[in-house]
């Protein structure tokens, strides 16, 4: 008698990072399908996103066509601070990132940690942001290659693209890290007050801003510019830079605290993951609240009726007393 054989299952194909990108744009196609609101939408924000990365680009690239490599210095230090202060803020403010593939969605499949911050983090490099990132940033290898050849502009190219890297990853790991706070709805009616706050503050911003450059002390701004070229914040924008000015060791030793700090951020990203997956807190476990002591039936009398005895006299008591404590006319104000 012959037994009937399963043919063997074919073999499961691993899950890189190129499957979630194809399945953002997926996403992203549908959402756009039949929403002519969406598309508009869109338009609108490439078309400002553009706006802004010309103008990064122009603000960037001018000290290399001026040949001053004092501004130079200043701008990529502190404009990529600035950059990276804005990817690390905002989301806070917009109560997070992209979330075309929201990780919720991906918490019941069988994926391991390492794949879910890899597939994320290179699906949230196709977005408008990015791309406008990294069309201002150009501007840094024009100065650099202008003021230190192709040598220079080489570097400030890795150091863009590092810079870049940075920016996204500062963003994910902190919205993940304070996920389930940016659901709150008092913090999302706090960053309301806080935007209208700073939408006020624009114009008073501006005029001290501009009577600040009119008194600035330009030779203590470079040493506070070479400072902050040491941090995060501008080691990876100034090392093009350093390499124009003569400085060559300092580009890889700006490099490599830019990836040490990508590498403790997608670390952190990764530990904080699961919790924002789920929605619990990721600051640790919750402690344990301590309920009424008691059983079911005494915990229905308030403490102020207590002496009553646990009779339907009592029960009667408890219910009048408690109805009229939570009485919006009759309680108390």
């Amino acid at each position: 008698m012959a037994v009937a054989v399963t043919p063997p299952a074919d073999r499961v194909r691993p899950v890189s990072a190129r499957h979630f990108v194809r399945l953002k744009l997926r996403v992203m196609g549908n959402n756009f399908r039949g929403q002519g609101w969406r598309i508009a939408l869109f338009v609108v924000g490439m078309l400002v996103g553009l706006w802004f990365a010309l103008g990064g680009l122009f603000l960037f690239a001018a000290p290399g066509m001026a040949g001053e490599p004092r501004y130079a210095l200043m701008a990529a230090s502190f404009g990529g601070g600035l950059l990276v202060l804005g990817w690390l803020l905002l989301p806070l403010v917009f109560f997070g990132v992209d979330e075309t593939l929201d990780p919720a969605r991906f918490a019941l499949l069988p994926l391991s940690r390492r794949t879910l911050v890899t597939g994320l983090f290179v699906a949230a490099l196709v977005s408008v942001p990015v791309l406008a990132l990294l069309v201002a940033t150009s501007g840094l290898v024009v100065t650099a290659g202008a003021l230190g050849g192709w040598s220079a502009g080489l570097v400030a190219a890795v150091g863009v693209v590092a810079g870049l890297l940075l920016c996204v990853a500062t963003s994910r790991a902190v919205t993940s890290a304070f996920a389930t706070m940016l659901r709150s709805r008092r913090v999302r009616d706090l960053a309301a007050v806080l935007l209208a706050v700073l939408a006020a503050l624009l114009g008073p911003l501006q005029i001290l801003v501009l009577a600040a450059v009119r008194e600035a002390d330009w030779d203590r701004l470079t040493g506070v510019a070479r400072v902050i070229g040491w941090t995060p914040f501008g080691a990876p924008w100034t090392a093009g830079i350093d390499v124009a000015e003569g400085r060559v060791w300092a580009a890889p030793v700006k490099l490599l605290i830019t990836a040490l700090t990508i590498g403790v951020l997608l670390l952190w990203w990764s530990r904080s993951l699961e919790s924002a997956m789920v929605g619990a807190a990721s600051a640790g476990p919750a402690r344990a609240r301590r309920g009424p002591v008691g059983g079911a039936v005494a915990q229905l009398f308030p403490r102020a009726v207590g002496w009553t005895r646990r009779n339907r006299f009592g029960a009667l008591v408890a219910r009048e007393c408690r109805y009229w404590w939570r009485d919006a006319a009759g309680g108390p104000t």
